[in-house]
């Protein structure tokens, strides 16, 4: 008999509350169904009853291809979509749907139900609040949120408060009430934009009135001396500088007499002679020059007779003006800014000693108003400029620290430390982004470049290295820029470059492994050098750590075989010493009087003033300079600007030529800082990381050390040597002090770091043209509101009269406006590109192209010779010409620097490449295995010379590498006695005159390993 199809279902479905029994309505489906104990079972209707297939008849075993079937069983095992007609549900499907419907019913139901009763609720305020919202959403109501908070502060209720915001609206009603921080907005949008603007700032945002601003502002203006500054005048500024924030003070000095930089720093002046109604004299006139004339201006014989001098040049008027400032050591942001107390002009021809009686000077009257600043002075610092530096070392190098000051236990035990002092065991200091970054960058900008453990780094090997670092070239020649000496952002960029170089590059030649050690050693002095001052995350024991690293590491490169200014100019080694220095004096200062007050490293130097340098140059334009006059009335506001931006980081943004990142100790940006302040240490480190008590000087002085020689074992070796001296010292590395010995003429003597804004060229005094003058509006409005402002503020008649007989005919003019109409015919040129113009640069000066870094060879074919190439050439030495095996320092085509040239071009007159001799040593057989060369290369001996192209053989031989020695090169005599004939055959008695000398050691002429010369060329009468 037919048994029919079984229908399957999933475990948990039921054939009852699954089956689709609504589907045989909606289809005709061609089989019944039965259910026998939860089995179902289909019967075709067409079915025999007789079983032929599995026990059933065809027709019943046809019904498993039928498509409507395969749909159910898809839908039961699968789910039935929701989606789909009431049929294909099953009795639960449908169960399913009806129980969901319900629950959607009635939470609709319920929403609607809430939503009327709030309405209900809140029908009688709703009208109010839009209304609110809508005069609120207008935009016409300046500082709204003061509007809002003052309703609510009165308790006003929202009708009342909606008036009130409809009468903001309408001007009618303007709030009175500002917080502090708006009060600061002013005071700093009122001192970088003047009185306009800040009345613009006024209107548009409803900020406070100038009036409400005034107790904020500084009302004391910095005297300017006509000539040399007296104590009277200095101390007289003292006062009026520290007049205003004696509370300040005070509260900052409660734990002990706080600690203080006295700094000095020249900025570039308009040169401009200007009338001082205070003093009746005539300003703008150089300090020195200001000694030998009369600058009293009481009738037009006066300036007849000052100008006449002018012309004849036996008086100069001031390019530049020098700006002393007291620094406090204090975390107090309102004490933060350099506090100007000394201006004079400057045309940099005074001796040392006149700078040195002029800051003593200045000293003593610090130290006699001392009642007044409640500072102690602990260190003089300037930018690094050499008549002040010589000034700092006799006032600073009196004697030796004494037994019995109380700082003497905690840095005796530092060895190899210097321990002069000068009165009060005061210290000289060097800024150290002048020092540090600046100066360490122009170091390497030289043609020479620097000598370090015998190898002549020079800009084109440092390039070629960083082009093997994946530099692009964009990048390397922005950094190797000559022309911009002052830029900090790019002077970092290259040190961090040349400190983050890989650890190993592929050896392509002997000579590239030396120069990689060379390079790597110096980046760990400069990494060491800068790291303290950039990296917010470091304690002060980890910061004197690493500036003990830098020392030792410095003194022993500039010990090296006598490397002296071969590694760093004199001048340089010793400021980097001094900075150093001053460091770990001010520290054990700071034990002794101020255990438990925070020490910050960034304080010291004159960054401060330079600070205030910029804020001067953003009040008055980039493309102006500011006369002597004008100097002196904005410097005391460039306080109060610095002191606002110092408490609000967040509002700056650093001038980019000053702009340091802040970096993490693994040298990682910190992302969202924009430049270093004190604040960003304050925020990221625990005041007991910074507290000197904790610190143990000799600690952090061995430790340094320490680190130094377990990097860089030969190190180890040379300060041994160091320490066998009698007398030596981080300032006497050969038993006598630096800076005592006389100072050459020459790159040893020039300054290194020209002024903010002035031109190389120091000693051209000439006066500008008038219509190239910067700022002779603002001088004429000036001089307006100060005939203004005389007429006014004189009770008692004035000893002495504002104004003068020009002409002779009896017509009385002002004194101001008649010394700028008697200087506006003096001419000379000067350049009338504004930017060059302020940077004092003649009309005529080079320039500087973009197009330095593009191939000047482009159009030349064939093998090129590039800086670190091997090369052959001939040297003269006692008479005798030599072979000479050297590296490529540097390449000057038509006076260029280039770093590559093509060999066809080496002929020609205007190629000079400069190089290093290379040490050749006879071979051994581990040198050689094969036994085929018998010279071999060592290193690179401290003999750089330069020679024109034609003297120039690109040698290409074999190279030799393993783990056991850095590479060398291999050669054999029959080579080189080759290449000294064709050398020898090539020079022409012109060019054997170009030939350089060398004064011969036991290390060069090259000598066999008996001693005797080796004969290259025995064929040549000379060679």
């Amino acid at each position: 008999l037919c048994t029919g199809l079984v229908l399957t279902f999933p475990d948990g479905c039921s054939p009852y509350s699954t089956y689709p029994f609504s589907l045989h309505d909606a289809q005709n489906l061609p089989w019944d169904l039965e259910i026998r104990n939860s089995i179902m079972t289909l019967r075709a209707r067409m079915c025999t009853g007789q079983g032929v297939v599995s026990s059933r008849c065809s027709a019943c075993n046809s019904l498993q291809d039928s498509t409507a079937l395969k749909g159910i069983i898809y839908r039961i095992e699968n789910g039935v979509p929701v989606n789909s007609r009431y049929a294909y549900h099953g009795i639960a499907g449908l169960m399913e749907i009806a129980r969901h419907k319900t629950d959607l019913i009635d939470e609709y139901r319920l929403a609607r139900l809430n939503a009327a009763r709030k309405l209900v609720g809140l029908e009688g305020a709703i009208d109010v609040q839009k209304q609110i919202l809508l005069a609120v959403s207008s935009k016409r109501i300046a500082r709204v949120d003061r509007v809002l908070h003052i309703g609510f502060r009165r308790g006003m209720g929202l009708h009342a408060l909606l008036d009130l915001v409809k009468r903001a609206a309408e001007g009618t009603y303007h709030p009175k009430s500002f917080d502090e921080q708006e009060e600061v907005q002013m005071t700093l949008i009122f001192r970088l934009g003047g009185g306009r603007v800040a009345e613009i700032v006024r209107k548009i945002f409803g900020m406070p009135a100038l009036s409400t601003i005034r107790k904020r502002l500084t009302g004391s203006v910095l005297q300017p001396s006509p000539s040399m500054p007296t104590r009277a005048e200095v101390e007289k500024n003292i006062e009026n500088v520290f007049e205003g924030i004696q509370d300040v003070v005070a509260d900052a000095s409660r734990a002990g007499m706080s600690h203080a930089v006295l700094m000095w720093d020249e900025i570039a002046v308009e040169r401009r002679p200007r009338w001082d109604s205070k003093t009746n004299k005539v300003l703008g006139i150089c300090r020195d020059c200001g000694k030998s004339t009369s600058l009293n201006f009481n009738r037009m014989e006066d300036l007849d007779v000052l100008f006449g001098e002018l012309d004849n040049r036996t008086v100069h008027l001031a390019s530049e003006a020098t700006v002393g400032a007291i620094g406090l050591l204090s975390a107090e942001s309102r004490l933060y800014s350099a506090r100007p107390i000394l201006l004079f002009g400057s045309c940099k021809r005074e001796t040392a000693e006149e700078h040195a009686a002029l800051l003593q000077t200045t000293i003593d009257s610090a130290n006699s108003q001392s009642s007044l600043t409640r500072a102690r002075i602990v260190s003089l610092a300037s930018d690094g400029e050499a008549r002040c530096g010589k000034a700092l070392v006799q006032l600073t190098f009196k004697a030796l620290l004494s037994p019995s000051s109380p700082i003497h236990a905690l840095l005796s035990p530092l060895h190899l430390m210097d321990f002069h002092v000068g009165d009060d065991d005061i210290t000289p200091d060097k800024d150290y982004k002048h020092v540090a970054f600046k100066r360490v960058r122009n170091a390497l900008l030289r043609e020479k470049g620097i000598s370090v453990l015998g190898t002549w780094l020079t800009p084109s090997i440092i390039r070629r290295h960083l082009r093997e670092a994946g530099h692009k070239p964009v990048h390397i020649q922005s950094i190797f820029n000559p022309t911009d000496k002052q830029d900090v952002e790019l002077a970092f960029r290259l040190l961090s470059d040349i400190w983050s170089l890989p650890k190993s590059f592929p050896a392509q030649n002997a000579i590239l492994a030396q120069t990689e050690d060379a390079l790597r050693v110096f980046g760990a002095m400069c990494y060491n050098l800068v790291l303290p001052y950039i990296c917010i995350d470091l304690t002060l024991s980890e910061q004197l750590t690493h500036l003990s690293s830098a020392a030792h590491l410095a003194l022993a490169l500039f010990s090296y075989n006598n490397m002296k200014s071969h590694f760093l100019l004199t001048t340089l080694f010793i400021d980097i010493m001094l900075m150093i220095k001053n460091v770990f004096f001010c520290v054990a200062k700071a034990k002794v009087d101020l255990p438990e007050q925070p020490f910050y490293l960034i304080l010291l130097g004159t960054d401060r003033l330079e600070t205030l340098f910029g804020i001067l140059r953003t009040m008055v334009g980039n493309d102006t300079n500011l006369d002597v006059l004008q100097l002196g009335l904005r410097v005391t506001g460039a306080t109060d600007v610095a002191n606002i931006l110092a408490k609000h980081p967040e509002w700056d943004k650093a001038p980019r030529r000053l702009h340091l990142p802040t970096l993490t100790k693994d040298a990682q940006p910190v992302h969202g800082a924009d430049h270093i302040s004190l604040r960003a240490w304050q925020a990221n480190l625990i005041p007991a990381v910074t507290i000197p008590k904790d610190v143990t000087l000799a600690t952090c002085w061995k430790l340094g050390r320490h680190a130094m020689e377990d990097k860089f074992p030969a190190m180890k070796d040379q300060l041994h040597i160091v320490d066998s001296i009698e007398g030596a010292s981080i300032l006497a590395p050969f038993g006598t002090l630096l800076v005592r010995l006389p100072t050459n003429s020459g790159p040893e003597s020039d300054e290194e770091d020209a002024a903010v804004g002035s031109s190389a060229d120091k000693s051209a005094s000439t006066v500008l043209p008038h219509e190239c003058i910067s700022g002779d509006g603002l001088r004429e409005l000036e001089d307006a509101a100060d005939e203004i402002d005389w007429n006014h503020s004189h009770i008692t008649p004035p000893a002495f009269s504002n104004k003068v007989d020009a002409s002779g005919n009896g017509i009385l003019i002002s004194k101001a406006r008649a010394l700028a109409q008697r200087f506006k015919y003096d001419k000379n040129a000067s350049s009338t590109d504004r930017l060059r113009h302020v940077q004092q640069e003649s009309r005529y000066g080079p320039v500087y192209t973009a197009g330095d870094g593009e191939d000047a060879f482009a159009g030349v074919d064939g093998p090129r010779v590039m800086v670190t190439d091997p090369i052959a050439t001939l040297v003269r030495c006692d008479g005798h010409l030599f072979l000479c095996i050297g590296e490529i320092n540097s390449i000057r085509f038509h006076s260029r620097p280039q770093d590559e040239v093509p060999v066809a071009l080496l002929h020609k007159t205007a190629v000079q490449v400069s190089y290093q001799a290379l040490s050749l040593l006879p071979t051994s057989t581990e040198d050689d295995v094969s036994s085929k060369h018998d010279w071999r290369s060592s290193h690179l001996l401290p003999i750089t010379l330069t020679a024109p192209g034609i003297l120039i053989q690109p040698i290409n031989p074999k190279l030799v590498s393993n783990s056991l020695r850095p590479p060398y090169f291999l050669f054999d005599s029959s080579t080189l006695v080759t290449l000294a004939s064709s050398l020898h055959d090539r020079v022409s008695e012109a060019h054997r005159r170009s030939v350089p000398s060398v004064k011969g050691d036991e290390r060069f002429p090259y000598r066999e390993s008996s001693g005797e010369f080796t004969q290259e060329a025995s064929g040549s009468a000379e060679c």
